[in-house]
């Protein structure tokens, strides 16, 4: 046999043999596509489906968020008075242990005071009655 004729014969098996690898590879890359195309509109349509639910999540969260930031507020105000409230109770009852313990310089500085308001008063009465 001639050594060109055997490396013709080979090279035309290799081809061929190359060919129909080829082939294959191409119809089951075809198949795998055909198989990926209802994979590929569920996702999309999942995808439909996910961004309504995905804005209405967002709009829940504003709403807890805004609802959480108002409700911050008004336990700060409630906490402000209850504290505005102990420290009136601190005064009242500092003054009330005072004018228990010392009633007579109590009462004293309640009439001096309001002896002091009285005088007060009266004097601007009579400056604005002399101005005019």
């Amino acid at each position: 046999m001639n050594l060109n004729l055997v490396a013709s014969v080979s090279i035309i098996v290799l081809t061929i043999g190359l060919l129909v690898v080829l082939g294959y590879l191409v119809s089951v890359l075809a198949n795998i596509r055909r198989i990926l195309k209802p994979i590929d509109r569920m996702t999309g349509e999942l995808e439909k489906e996910f961004k309504p639910l995905l804005n209405d999540m967002s709009g829940m969260t504003t709403s807890v968020r805004s609802f959480l930031a108002r409700f911050d507020r008004i336990t700060a105000v409630l906490f402000a008075k209850a504290d505005l409230m102990a420290q009136g109770t601190e005064k009242v009852s500092s003054y009330v242990q005072k004018f228990i313990n010392n009633p007579k310089v109590e009462v004293e500085s309640i009439g001096a005071g309001i002896k002091k308001a009285f005088d007060v008063l009266l004097s601007r009465k009579e400056k604005k009655d002399g101005q005019i």
